[in-house]
């Protein structure tokens, strides 16, 4: 049976990267292939030029055997090919429904709002989804977004592949589940599924077919009908690396269950961004040296509760402090000098500016306006490297604009260490390369 899309020997460079080199995929109807492979091995830059949104530095892209001679996004809906980014394509301020539109609206359809309100309606009910088309997209969890560009896919009648860039990353664990399931959902109506991830346990669950790529190279391709493992996928995205897959938790000493309080909530109330009552009259404490999990069904406060623990929400009431000092009426600026720092759900929108390297970001969070450029320069370049090594970041990476998204997220806590090392407490090399 002729493939969907199928491409040939597919390279990508920028610069001195070579991010794909030479690789051979194919997607056929009715199927779930599995792109894996560990952080930074190119699974979203091959997709992206599935989709056109890169142009391949090599190589060739076939739609139904036709050979391509363009290809871009407009032409990739064209004939039939959707995707669902790491980094949603939404319009916040807009509702559901303005947003479908517009997507619909710009590839050239004529659309009737009262129509479409009702077929995004069946859509929700048919896969048991509950939100609004007149709610506006900024006041939807990320799980609720993933919907929404799904949906966009879903309207669109030419749609035959789905592309999705990590999607199960932003989910709540009891989300993914669900999402699993709609998947061989689409997969059952004849959809064929590109499905990006590192996540072992999703991929045994759905996939028909997985490829692994190892820095940026394709180097094998299970079929479910020849049988894989657990084991075999992970040696060949790991190559000959050794895995340990037990997590040792060190036990908590003496020294640490009588640590200083450093922070404590007591009696706090916070309303949400409709003005409702989310928390009520809520108490705890952490202690230095201490994790504290905080767990629910999304949408029941957890974003609201770190924003106003960070000081980008207001209290209704309680007090909140933090070594013994009251700073529920206190600013980001002053619970930043205290040592807080946050990440939030959507790292992406809100902690980097997306078209910076990781060290640009990184410069934002560690640089001081008092010191002398060139000097400070050379210095952080050393430090970011060095803080890279800790979070697991490949140096390669660190200079690279628009990182993959799973170097994002080792990425943000990096800042963390940026901003204590940016005062000199930490040793620094000063050899970026011995710190690789």
């Amino acid at each position: 049976m002729e493939p969907i899309l199928r491409a040939e020997k597919l390279t990508k460079r920028f610069g001195e990267l070579t991010a794909n080199r030479e690789i051979d995929i194919e997607i056929h109807a009715g199927e779930i292939h599995a792109i894996a492979g560990e952080n930074g091995a190119g699974k979203s830059t091959l997709m992206k030029m599935l989709y056109g949104v890169y142009q391949p530095t090599a190589g060739n892209l076939y739609i139904d055997g036709e050979k391509m001679e363009r290809w871009n996004p407009t032409i990739a809906r064209e004939k039939g090919i959707g995707m669902v980014f790491q980094d949603f394509r939404l319009v916040p301020a807009f509702t559901i429904l303005e947003n479908v539109f517009l997507s619909l609206h710009s590839a050239g359809w004529k659309i009737n709002k009262k129509k479409l309100r009702d077929e995004i309606n069946r859509i929700y009910a048919e896969y048991r989804l509950s939100v609004d088309p007149d709610t506006e997209v900024w006041k939807l969890d990320l799980g609720q977004r993933q919907h929404v560009e799904i949906l966009k896919i879903l309207l669109d009648p030419q749609t035959r592949v789905m592309i999705f860039d990590e999607p199960t990353s932003v989910l709540a664990p009891h989300e993914v589940q669900a999402f699993l399931q709609m998947l061989s959902g689409f997969r059952n109506k004849g959809y064929g599924i590109f499905l990006i991830t590192h996540k072992i346990d999703e991929i045994l669950a759905v996939a028909d077919r997985i490829t692994i790529l190892r820095q940026g190279e394709h180097v094998c391709t299970f079929e479910r009908r020849d049988g894989f493992s657990q084991q075999q996928i992970i040696s060949a995205m790991m190559g000959n690396v050794p895995v340990n897959f037990e997590l040792e938790r060190p036990e908590c000493s003496e020294e640490n269950e009588a640590a200083a309080l450093q922070l404590s909530l007591s009696g706090v109330s916070i309303k949400d961004d409709r003005d409702q009552l989310i928390l009520h009259d809520v108490s705890f404490e952490m202690h230095k040296a201490e994790i504290l999990g905080i767990a629910g069904i999304s949408g029941n406060g957890q974003r609201e509760l770190a924003e106003a623990i960070y000081g980008a929400r207001k209290l209704q009431s309680g007090i909140l402090s933090a070594n013994e000092e009251d700073i529920s009426s206190t600013d980001i600026a002053h619970r930043i000098r205290l040592g807080m720092r946050m990440v939030t759900e959507d790292p992406i929108r809100d902690n980097v500016v997306p078209t910076f390297s990781i060290l640009e970001n990184m410069a934002l969070v560690g640089l001081k306006r008092t010191l002398l450029i060139v000097t400070t320069w050379i210095r952080f370049t050393a430090m970011v490297i060095w803080t890279g090594r800790q979070c697991a970041v490949n140096c390669r990476h660190i200079l690279r604009s628009r990182p993959s998204g799973s170097h994002r997220q080792k990425e943000l806590p990096g800042h963390f260490l940026v901003a204590i090392c940016s005062e000199w407490r930490l040793p620094v090399p000063l050899s970026p390369d011995r710190a690789c």
